[in-house]
């Protein structure tokens, strides 16, 4: 207060009609208050003038000047905060008298500037006083009607909340938490009366103690402290004295029954949900904006070959070893090439069939997740393994092709024939009358005459090479026809039962003279106690003729050996025939068209392509499978599975 009261500044007005003593009055009283501001009137004009011109807090009136009770009289006294008269033994106590009647509110002698000074200074902590009472008088207003305010605010709120002392008993109470105790007067109570048993014992006295020590503590959810209130959320902090010391406790309870019962019926919805989803075969995948995984079902195992767990935090695309997107390398004009990123970029829903590269086709769909602003927040992702849709889609494809295939070639089959065969009887015709007419021709003694460009000797020579060329032609053609009419030919009626050791004796027999010129190193094992099965015996023949042929021509040297072996899965309840060959072996590229009718790599040796396309659909008329593994320069192996099936 002492430095505020140093700094304030006071306005003086001096009424004396002694401009020596005026002069006196100003330099001794700034030399105890210096921030002073003095002015002197000698007359009244000059006082109602200044009284206009500045706010005056203290006038001094001397006293000592004749008619001085009617000037004061005259002196407006509103507009100054106090008047002091200035006097010394000439002023008689009648005129003392008459100016106290005048409310002049003290006297001073008029030389004794040390006391003027004290007065200033006095009027300064009044003055001061006042103004700090009247600051701390609103700030107490405005605190009370906030206190008033709050207490309204906390005696209608929902929320529970009491005050205790350090022995635990009640001091105060809100409207809430006197309804959760029954009772509207609980001041001094305590409080295990109303919260009593093992809930107070284990959690809510634990928790009180702790909050005496010092801590705020939380307890997020207690159940069960009344019938009406299932579930509360306990807050207690310590309350503390001037001396910031903890003198008790403030406890709030907050009702979170129905947050309770809500999250509780989420959790029961979100796990019928997840089950649902978990359900489903398609792999499910909620997408986050930014592009990663945010949930996905079971089925998405399958898809990345790990546990959703551990894939939460990948990129949003199907990716392969090392994270690289599957679909990322691929070229494409029309956007991103990642399926998610298009969708979240466009807001549109894509879709698309990748291969994976395990060789499965998956069918990918994205969908956008929109706002209530059209914005887009994510995506979900459906991921499906179309792969047995596509096979029967290529099945179907190649059946459609088959069927088409197998018409065309009943039909050629039968215009091929009949020329074919009528070149071939005319050529048995011209070669012996060819061998007649150069046996004429050289008894009459042409052998000396030139033939079509060429010498009697040369055509000798050269012709019955002709006509064998003739006969091989027409033979390869007469077996063309053949494999046509084997490949439209359906078998199924003519079933019987079949012992697949004889089928693959009697077609290595048929064959031996190539697999003797083909091999040094030819094997055939016979599974013992091989069960029959139903099929045709000459169909299954030509399979393995055909497995054999082409084993025979897969060797580059006949050191390289071919294995036959026969065996019986009871479990599977198939026979199996196996054709191995240590020969060049089937490109990539070359191993998904070797079923295709006409596909050969052999044209120049007279390859039809026809072999395997028969075969397969021999196979499959028996309800077995034809699978070839392979690798360019390591040999090939041919499996044959022959369902077993009733023989009767």
């Amino acid at each position: 207060m002492s430095q505020k009261l140093d700094q304030v500044k006071i306005s003086v007005l001096l009424f004396s009609d002694c401009d020596a003593y005026a002069q006196h009055f100003t330099q001794s009283v700034l030399s105890y208050c210096p921030l002073t501001s003095i002015v002197h009137a000698d007359s009244f004009d000059q006082v109602t003038t200044w009284l206009d011109a500045m706010q005056i807090d203290i006038l001094f009136v001397d006293a000592r000047m004749e008619k001085i009770q009617e000037w004061v009289r005259s002196i407006d006294n509103s507009r100054i905060k106090s008047m002091i008269a200035l006097i010394d033994h000439s002023v008689s106590s009648s005129v003392q008298h008459d100016l106290v009647a005048l409310d002049i509110d003290g006297f001073v002698l008029a030389e004794h500037f040390l006391n003027i000074a004290l007065r200033l200074k006095e009027f300064c902590r009044l003055n001061l006083t006042r103004e700090l009472v009247g600051e701390y008088d609103t700030m107490l207003q405005g605190q009370v009607s906030e206190l008033f305010l709050l207490h309204k605010v906390v005696d209608n709120t929902a929320i529970m909340m009491a005050t205790l002392d350090a022995d635990l008993n009640l001091m105060t109470a809100n409207e809430s938490f006197c309804t959760l105790c029954h009772e509207r007067l609980l001041s001094g109570k305590p409080l295990s009366d109303y919260l009593c048993g093992e809930l107070y014992s284990h959690q809510i006295r634990p928790a009180l103690g702790r909050a005496l020590l010092g801590e705020s503590v939380c307890v997020q959810s207690l159940a069960g402290i009344s019938e009406q209130v299932p579930f509360v959320q306990m807050y207690c902090h310590p309350l503390y004295d001037f001396d910031e010391r903890v003198q008790g406790v403030a406890l709030v309870l907050n009702d979170i029954s129905e947050l309770k019962l809500m999250e509780q019926r989420y959790q029961e919805i979100s796990r019928e949900f997840t089950t649902l989803l978990n359900g489903i075969s398609d792999a499910i995948t909620l997408i986050r904006s930014d592009g990663t995984v945010a949930w996905g079902n079971q089925a998405a195992e399958t898809v990345w070959n790990l546990k959703v767990g551990e894939c939460i935090e990948r990129s949003c695309c199907l990716s392969k070893t090392g994270g690289e997107c599957v679909s990322a390398s691929r070229q494409t004009d029309d956007g991103p090439p990642c399926l998610v990123q298009r969708c979240l970029a466009r807001g549109e829903k894509q879709t698309e069939l990748l291969q994976a590269t395990d060789g499965r086709s998956l069918g990918v769909k994205v969908f956008p997740l929109l706002d209530d602003h059209q914005q887009v927040t994510g995506a979900i992702r459906i991921v499906s393994d179309v792969t047995e849709s596509v096979q029967l889609k290529n099945e179907a494809t190649q059946s459609s092709r088959l069927a088409a295939l197998g018409e065309l070639a009943a039909g050629v089959a039968h215009e091929i024939n009949n020329p074919n065969g009528l070149l071939a009887m005319n050529n048995g015709l011209l070669e012996e009358i060819c061998r007649d007419l150069m046996q004429e021709l050289a008894d009459c003694g042409g052998s000396d005459g030139s033939f079509g460009g060429f010498s009697f000797s040369d055509l000798e020579e050269d012709l019955p090479q002709l006509f064998r060329n003739n006969h091989l032609a027409t033979t390869n053609i007469r077996r063309i026809v053949e494999d046509l009419k084997q490949f439209t030919r359906s078998e199924m009626d003519r079933f019987e039962p079949v012992d697949v050791n004889e089928v693959v004796l009697a077609a290595s027999r048929m064959v031996a003279n190539s697999l003797k010129k083909s091999s040094h190193h030819v094997r055939i094992f016979y599974a013992e106690d091989l069960p029959p099965l139903p099929g045709s015996f000459q169909g299954l023949e030509q399979v393995v003729i055909n497995l054999l042929m082409n084993a025979c021509q897969a060797l580059t040297t006949p050191e390289q050996a071919i294995e036959v072996a026969t065996c019986y899965d009871p479990q599977a309840q198939q026979v199996c025939v196996r054709v191995t060959d240590d020969g060049r072996g089937i490109s990539v590229e070359h191993l998904d068209k070797i079923f295709d009718p006409f596909f050969t790599t052999k044209r120049e040796e007279g390859g039809t392509g026809l072999g395997l396309s028969v075969s397969s659909r021999i196979i499959k008329e028996h309800g077995g499978t034809l699978r070839y593994d392979s690798q360019l320069g390591e040999g090939t192996c041919v499996t044959v599975l022959l369902p077993v099936g009733d023989t009767e």
